[in-house]
């Protein structure tokens, strides 16, 4: 970590280089790759929860779920970029979206979907102890 920057700092800008690589490797926009981040957290949490419209409601809003899959998104770019150079130009944009496709994930069909599955419920335990705090202050703020 260099000096005077904080871990949060330096894993914000490991995101913006590796997007910037991403684009340019796979002729992409920036707005293109933004939106397939955002669409396939979206696929991700139909695929993941595909019963539970509240549920799933409640994470699209969350912003612990959305740090969380930013996270998992650069560690799953992270790895892409590592082997990206073997691949063929006109293979990369295949691999890459096998890297990130959510139904895969969501299935724990490949090693990155393992992991998701596994951070998943801490990230739910967390979310859903914000949410019973904030239930029993809204609780604690009627009976005053």
């Amino acid at each position: 970590m260099q000096a005077g920057i904080t871990q949060l700092e330096e894993r914000k800008q490991a995101a913006i280089k590796a997007m910037q690589a991403i684009t340019r490797m796979l002729g992409m926009t920036e707005e293109q790759y933004a939106d397939m981040k955002y669409s396939y957290g979206l696929l991700y949490i139909e695929t993941y929860i595909p019963n539970d419209a509240e549920a799933r409601r409640h994470l699209e809003s969350s912003k612990i779920f959305w740090n969380w899959w930013k996270n998992h998104w650069l560690l799953r770019d992270e790895t892409f970029l590592v082997y990206a150079k073997d691949l063929y130009k006109m293979d990369r944009k295949a691999a890459y979206n096998q890297l990130h496709n959510p139904l895969m994930l969501a299935a724990g069909w490949s090693l990155h979907g393992v992991a998701l599955d596994a951070s998943y419920a801490n990230m739910i335990g967390i979310i859903n102890k914000e949410t019973a705090g904030k239930t029993k202050q809204m609780a604690n703020n009627k009976a005053e």
